[in-house]
C-alpha cells in the first residue's frame, strides 16, 4: 500500500475548502462518514491530521474459579492475581472447607481495596470488585501511599527517639496499608492499559506509574523489614546515628516524591548528593554495630528506589519540555 497519494482541494461553501481520504487510509483507520479527527497546523506549514477514537464501552471480566483441589496460599496467588489483571467477578466454587476457611479468605481480601462479596455459600462464593478509575486514578494511589510512608517515617522517628515498641507495631500496621494500595494501583495500572486506547505519552505516563507505584511499595517493605531488625537487638548506643540516617533518607524519599509532580532538572543530583551523604553515614553505623547490617542494608535499598524515580523524573521533565 501507498502512503502517499495526490489529492485535489475541494470547495465546501464560502467559507471551507476540503479533501478526501482514500477509502483503505480510512479503513485501516477504523473511521467512517460522520467521525470527528483534529487539524493542527505547525510553525512550518504542515497540517497534520489526528484520527480521535471514541472510548470503548466498558465490560465486565468474570472468571469462574474451581477451588476444589487449591489450597490456601494457591487460592490467594490466583485471587491476588485476578484483581490486578482487572477482572470486576470472580465466581469461587467447590470450595474445600478443610483446607479454605472463609475467615482465612477474608483476611486474604482485605489486602484487595473495593472487594465485596456476594451470595456467600457453603461451598460457593462470588466476589466483585467495586473499585473503577471513575472513583480513583493512579495519580491518587501514588499520593495516598506516599502519605502513609510519611507516617511509616513519622512512627520511625520517633521509635528511635523513645524505643516505645508501640511505635515499632504502628509501622508494621502501616505497611500492611501500603500494600493494599499497591495492588489497587496495579489494578488501575493494568486495567487502564486494556480498556483504554492510548496514545504514546500516555503509555509512558503509564510505564512512569507502574514503577513509581512499584518503588513506593518496595520502600514501605524495606521499612518494615528494618524496624523488624531494630526490634530484635539494642542499639541504644547508636541512637544518634540512627536518627540522622533517617532523617537523611526522609529528605530523600520525599524530595524526590515532590519531584515526581513537579519534573526538574536538578533532583536527580540532588539525590545522588544526600545518597552519597546517607552511605557515609551507614558505613560508620555498621563499623559501630554490625549486627545492625539488616538495617544499613535496607536503609541503602530505600535510597536506590529513590535514585530510579528521580531518573524518572529526568524522563517526565525531558518529556514535558518536548511537548
Amino acid at each position: 500500500m501507498s502512503w502517499m497519494e495526490p489529492r485535489k482541494i475541494i470547495k465546501v461553501g464560502e467559507k471551507s475548502y476540503a479533501i478526501t481520504l482514500p477509502k483503505k487510509w480510512a479503513k485501516i483507520l477504523g473511521i467512517k462518514p460522520r467521525d470527528s479527527v483534529n487539524l493542527v497546523l505547525d510553525k512550518t506549514g504542515v497540517i497534520h491530521v489526528y484520527v480521535t477514537h471514541k472510548k470503548p464501552k466498558a465490560t465486565v471480566s468474570n472468571l469462574v474459579i474451581d477451588a476444589s483441589n487449591l489450597n490456601l496460599q494457591q487460592l490467594e496467588e490466583l485471587l491476588r492475581a485476578c484483581y490486578i489483571e482487572g477482572l470486576d467477578a470472580i465466581h469461587i466454587k467447590n470450595i474445600n472447607k478443610e483446607t479454605i476457611k472463609i475467615h482465612e479468605l477474608n483476611q486474604i481480601l482485605y489486602k484487595l481495596p473495593g472487594v465485596l462479596f456476594l451470595e456467600p455459600g457453603l461451598e460457593d462464593l462470588i466476589i466483585k470488585i467495586a473499585i473503577t478509575e471513575e472513583v480513583i486514578d493512579v495519580e491518587e494511589v501514588i499520593s495516598r501511599i506516599s502519605h502513609v510512608l510519611e507516617l511509616m517515617f513519622d512512627y520511625l522517628e520517633k521509635y528511635i527517639e523513645k524505643g516505645k515498641k508501640e511505635d515499632a507495631e504502628a509501622i508494621l500496621k502501616l505497611d500492611d496499608e501500603v500494600d493494599r494500595l499497591y495492588h489497587l494501583g496495579q489494578r488501575l495500572i493494568r486495567k487502564r492499559v486494556r480498556t483504554k486506547i492510548l496514545s504514546a505519552k500516555e503509555y509512558l505516563d503509564i510505564l512512569d506509574f507502574l514503577t513509581i507505584v512499584t518503588s513506593l511499595e518496595h520502600i514501605g517493605d524495606s521499612i518494615d523489614r528494618a524496624v523488624r531488625v531494630l526490634l530484635e537487638h539494642e542499639w541504644g548506643e547508636v541512637r544518634d546515628l540512627l536518627r540522622e540516617a533517617v532523617l537523611i533518607e526522609r529528605k530523600i524519599v520525599f524530595d524526590t516524591i515532590s519531584g515526581i509532580k513537579h519534573p526538574n532538572t536538578k533532583l536527580l543530583e540532588t539525590i545522588k548528593m544526600k545518597r552519597r551523604e546517607l552511605r557515609k553515614l551507614l558505613r560508620d553505623l555498621v563499623m559501630k554495630k554490625p549486627e545492625l547490617s539488616g538495617v544499613i542494608n535496607e536503609f541503602d535499598l530505600i535510597s536506590t528506589l529513590a535514585m530510579d524515580m528521580a531518573e524518572i523524573n529526568t524522563y517526565r521533565w525531558a518529556r514535558k519540555e518536548a511537548e
